[in-house]
């Protein structure tokens, strides 16, 4: 008997390490640009039982294009991308699946890029589609439809072979998690690279060709699974550039969705696009495929309209049970406020907008060198030019303005940031050494005055700038 004791408290204790090895192990990122730190399906899992009205599914043309934050602000529509980089048809079948699990949504709405489909998955692509999924019957249903190799089904269900190599790799959030892992709703606010283009030579083309067998399939089964599950189901395809032989497909694939009674919300069409006043030179990134955070606003914006004019779907905002959404749109309007703070080109603007920013900032002010012509500045933030006649730090921090330290030689300070952050500030002979960010450098000007700025909500240095 005590035996039997030992080998299941043995068995018990070894899967209770291996789970956490793993769940510190795991791949983060399911966007694809491997530069988060939260996955869409942590979030899903994450969410409330029966608290999701609305599933959009896709690959990054869907994560990019809707973002559930203004829908939320603007509608209080609880909204969900359970969207991954290259999620091909089969995998967004399983992961819906694994919505469906927990969550009773009133709509789902599809991204269409998946038409496009070649059956075939790249390790990578495989990696986020898999990895912080659930094991589960489903999650091996789904891979087994991938056309890979046993070794791969294998290796991507068990996960440990994938993810034993990240030890160098690893990170604070893989063991804390990240801000936006507890509230993100599976978007991804970037700007990349601005300077897109939409295809309107065939913007407006009626040429179809029939839907292929495979996309026939893929509808059919999303078709019937809304049958069986009871939510509405609507086709959507987000703004990109359309090649000519993708408009065949497209328009096979409207035409095929129109007979079993299933809308297709096409942005890619004149009408839409101007009525969400898309400027592809700069709402959409260079790669011609995805649009940024100001074209998302738009996108998102006529969603959340399209779908409070053709579905009933309640208002949650107030509900404490959807702090996740309120979270959420925090986190937009942040990502928003320190993409506008990087365009601002005179120093003026600059700090007129750090000014103006929301509440959650630590600001640095560091006078050094010849500052003569900066102190003027230093008014605006309530500092007087008195206190400025030596140079040295202030932290300004909700409304609050703090001189932490003098330009006295060998004088140094910390100032605690976040779990993880911190700012070393000193006075010294070299002045380029005189402010560090976790152990990094930070002097843009050796005469003038260096601005830092934190976001506290995002744990994350947004802003660095040296006005002289």
């Amino acid at each position: 008997m005590k035996n039997v004791i030992k080998c299941t408290a043995f068995a018990i204790i070894l899967i209770s390490v291996i789970g956490l090895t793993l769940k510190v192990l795991n791949l983060k990122d399911t966007s694809g640009g491997n530069d988060n730190n939260y996955s869409a399906y942590d979030e899903l899992y994450k969410s409330p039982r029966n608290s999701i009205d609305v599933v959009f599914v896709g690959s990054s043309h869907c994560y990019n294009s809707i973002y559930p934050a203004v829908i939320w602000h603007e509608h209080g529509i609880a909204s969900f991308d359970m969207a991954v980089s290259r999620q091909s048809r089969n995998e967004s079948l399983g992961a819906l699946r694994e919505v469906l699990k927990t969550q009773k949504p009133r709509v789902v709405a599809i991204e269409m890029y998946g038409l496009m489909d070649a059956d075939e998955e790249e390790e990578g692509n495989l990696y986020r589609n898999f990895v912080t999924m659930r094991r589960s019957g489903n999650m091996l249903k789904t891979l087994k439809g991938e056309n890979q190799s046993p070794d791969a089904v294998k290796d991507n269900f068990l996960k440990w072979p994938i993810v034993h190599t990240r030890y160098r790799e690893l990170g604070s959030y893989d063991f804390y998690g990240s801000p936006a892992a507890s509230v993100g709703r599976g978007e991804d606010m970037r700007m990349g690279e601005t300077g897109g283009d939409i295809n309107y030579g065939n913007i407006n083309s009626t040429e179809s060709e029939p839907v292929s067998e495979a996309n026939k399939a893929w509808i059919d089964e999303l078709y019937a699974l809304s049958k069986s599950e009871g939510f509405e189901l609507m086709f959507f395809l987000s703004p990109y550039f359309v090649f000519d032989n993708e408009r065949l497909i497209i328009n096979g694939a409207k035409e095929y969705a129109g007979e079993l009674g299933i809308p297709f919300l096409d942005y890619n069409t004149t009408e839409v696009l101007e009525e969400i006043s898309l400027d592809p030179a700069t709402d959409m990134m260079n790669d011609f495929h995805h649009i940024n955070m100001y074209g998302a606003t738009k996108a998102s914006l006529y969603m959340g309209d399209y779908l409070s004019a053709h579905y009933d779907i309640p208002d949650n905002r107030g509900s404490a049970r959807y702090a996740a959404w309120d979270g959420d749109y925090k986190r937009f309007v942040h990502m928003l406020e320190a993409q506008k703070l990087s365009e601002k080109a005179f120093d003026s603007e600059y700090i007129e907008y750090v000014l103006s920013l929301s509440g959650g900032y630590t600001v640095l002010l560091s006078l050094d060198g010849d500052f003569t012509d900066e102190t003027e500045y230093m008014e605006l933030f309530g500092i007087p030019e008195s206190e400025c006649f030596d140079g040295g730090k202030w932290i300004v921090k909700d409304g609050t303005v703090k001189k932490i330290m003098s330009n006295i030689p060998g004088e140094s300070h910390i100032v605690p940031l976040s779990r993880f952050d911190e700012l070393k500030v000193r006075y010294g002979d070299d002045v380029f050494n005189n402010i560090y960010f976790n152990l990094h450098p930070m002097v843009m000007t050796g005469d003038g005055l260096n601005i830092l700025v934190y976001d506290n909500y995002l744990e994350k240095l947004v802003s660095v700038r040296g006005i002289y």
